[in-house]
């Protein structure tokens, strides 16, 4: 619900009884990015342990055959399928709030900020639920500059 209150208005919303009726093109688009960045911020952690980190173990421990490494129960499979799972969340995320993503520029940074989370995930042997979080958020806000 914070999340709804907190977005800006812009001309798709104007139905609802946003009081700015009279938006320029750069103030919309420094709404969506700003909203974008809301998003992106609120809702890191629960894509990446939620989406990813649930994925990565369900498909690793029913699918999975190649360990990440000697030693491993990590799987190369897991860690692909949460990889994915993050990134399929954050599109039906962005499409659930209303929110555009960003340029081919914006999903590349992400990507590349998923991939590291998930390759983080599969190689750490620390308390991940933690770890993946912390190190997520600071590179999706990267992604945002």
């Amino acid at each position: 619900m914070w999340l709804c209150l907190e977005l800006q208005c812009g001309p798709a919303t104007l139905q609802g009884g946003c009081p700015e009726a009279n938006f320029t093109s750069t103030q919309h688009e420094q709404a969506q990015q700003h909203n974008l960045l809301l998003v992106t911020v609120g809702l890191s952690g629960m894509v990446i342990i939620g989406a990813g980190d649930t994925a990565a173990s369900m498909v690793g421990k029913m699918l999975g055959r190649v360990p990440v490494h000697d030693g491993s129960r990590k799987t190369v499979e897991g860690t692909v399928a949460g990889i994915l799972s993050s990134l399929g969340a954050w599109c039906l995320l962005l499409w659930g709030a209303g929110v555009p993503g960003g340029s081919w520029r914006w999903w590349l940074q992400l990507l590349l900020a998923t991939a590291g989370a998930g390759l983080m995930e599969a190689c750490t042997s620390q308390l991940d639920n933690i770890l993946l979080p912390l190190w997520y958020l600071p590179h999706l806000m990267l992604v945002q500059r």
